[in-house]
């Protein structure tokens, strides 16, 4: 309620549905946080508008800004490390809710980008050329390609390069 409330709200979104768990007393349920959220499109345009303006919506300060910049530009080190390794960029990690993956650029520089991802295949990965890749899907958990986001990340960098 807090988060529809005090971040949602604000920014447009009147309503995200979420999986919450379950329980006789509504009052008792909370959400899900780690999956089984159903943003529309343009819910996920309004979330990433705020991530880009530093977590401020108009006048008001919604999101920590030090902790926003450092969820869309995190460095190379930041977060754990998750165990998954991409074959284009080594080792992705995990940091404040967001995995970071491994890219190298166009220019051939190396990135970290940040991606929101999802149950089946579901990206939004916030790019720091300004670029927003998204993809909602409904994949199998067992197909290796379910969570490559190698063509989405490229195309983004070819559109904008990430090297400067």
């Amino acid at each position: 309620d807090m988060v529809n409330r005090e971040v949602f709200q604000p920014i447009g979104i009147r309503h995200l549905p979420s999986m919450h768990t379950p329980s006789s007393d509504p009052t008792n349920r909370i959400p899900h946080l780690g999956y089984q959220l159903y943003p529309s499109v343009d819910d996920v345009g309004r979330i990433i508008r705020l991530l880009r303006n530093g977590g401020k919506h108009g006048d008001e300060q919604i999101l920590h800004p030090e902790l926003t910049e450092e969820i869309l530009n995190p460095l190379p080190d930041s977060g754990l490390p998750s165990g998954w390794t991409y074959l284009e960029g080594g080792e992705a990690r995990y940091n404040l809710s967001t995995w970071l993956i491994p890219h190298r650029g166009e220019g051939d520089c190396w990135v970290m980008l940040p991606a929101m991802v999802g149950v089946g295949g579901n990206y939004v990965i916030p790019m720091p050329n300004n670029v927003t890749a998204f993809r909602f899907a409904d994949r199998y958990e067992d197909d290796e390609d379910t969570y490559d986001t190698y063509h989405l990340r490229r195309a983004a960098d070819i559109v904008s390069p990430l090297c400067n």
